[in-house]
């Protein structure tokens, strides 16, 4: 199974270029995005469950 990261673009308390690094240098990957803020399933559901679903095999 491969490890993928989907990050809210909006996040004030983990800003993207935090969790960018932080994965990057812990894991080697880059992370997608999504639109929204930090509780991105209550603020963006739809975009939240769209970028699950590019996941699926």
């Amino acid at each position: 199974m491969t490890t993928r990261v989907l990050a809210a673009a909006g996040d004030r308390f983990f800003p993207l270029e935090f969790q960018r690094r932080v994965t990057r240098d812990r894991l080697g990957i880059d992370i997608d995005q999504v639109p929204g803020g930090h509780l991105v399933a209550l603020s963006r559901p739809v975009d939240l469950v769209n970028g699950l679903i590019e996941y699926l095999p």
